[in-house]
């Protein structure tokens, strides 16, 4: 944040000695287009405020550092400078501070066999990826699938996992917990199961009604993680 107003700071000392009356208006309208990519982008994340009151900031900056240079302004500038670094620093404290929010970001699987894996949700079930990447580094061996949402599903090596958390490993249990991947129809549900018993998957349960009033199937990819594949009317994805 300093090295951005160091920068503004520059700028607009240059553009006065040249007498450039353009320059510190763009460094304003930047500031502003900035703002307003913030609030079309970021409406819905919890540090909307804080983007919002960042940039507040910034415009405020460039008034004050531009007017700086105005001779009789020099005082009131300072303090108003010094004024937007304070509440910039607790602003941007208290944004640390924050609850961990209502989401996650990537889906981390532990397998016996990454290979096998890799091909059984690239090749079987159709998921895009780059591939097994990390292969030059010791425990770095990894498959990321970039989802819908800004989701990621990754395959790693039990063993690595354990490594890597410090955890003894244990045993692989089918019933710790279930991916659930909800469908449009009944029919999409009969349609994927299918897919993945092609593809190699045990079929823990075949899809049937349900008694909440949907249609649901279990099957259990090659290292036993459960998938339900869900046809809930209250609950049809979006897009």
């Amino acid at each position: 944040m300093l090295l951005h107003y160091y920068a503004l700071a520059g700028l607009s000392e240059s553009a006065a000695a040249s007498g450039d009356w353009l320059k510190p208006i763009a460094l304003l309208l930047a500031s502003f287009r900035n703002l307003t990519l913030n609030m079309l982008f970021n409406l819905q994340h919890r540090s909307f405020r804080h983007n919002i009151l960042s940039h507040f900031y910034k415009t405020a900056a460039c008034f004050a550092v531009y007017f700086y240079n105005q001779k009789k302004m020099k005082k009131i500038c300072i303090a108003v400078i010094g004024i937007i670094f304070t509440v910039t620093a607790f602003t941007q404290s208290t944004n640390v501070n924050n609850k961990m929010e209502q989401r996650f970001t990537v889906l981390t699987l532990g397998v016996d066999k990454l290979e096998k894996s890799y091909k059984f949700y690239h090749e079987g079930m159709g998921l895009a990826t780059k591939g097994i990447i990390g292969k030059e580094f010791e425990h770095g061996e990894v498959v990321f699938f970039e989802l819908k949402n800004g989701m990621v599903l990754a395959l790693y090596s039990r063993d690595n996992l354990a490594w890597d958390s410090h955890q003894q490993k244990g045993a692989p249990s089918s019933t710790e917990f279930s991916i659930g991947y909800n469908t449009r129809s009944e029919a999409e549900v009969d349609s994927i199961m299918a897919q993945a018993e092609k593809a190699g998957a045990v079929i823990a349960r075949p899809a049937q009604k349900t008694f909440w009033g949907g249609y649901s199937g279990y099957f259990k990819d090659p290292d036993g993680h459960l998938w339900e594949i869900v046809y809930n009317p209250g609950l049809i994805p979006k897009d």
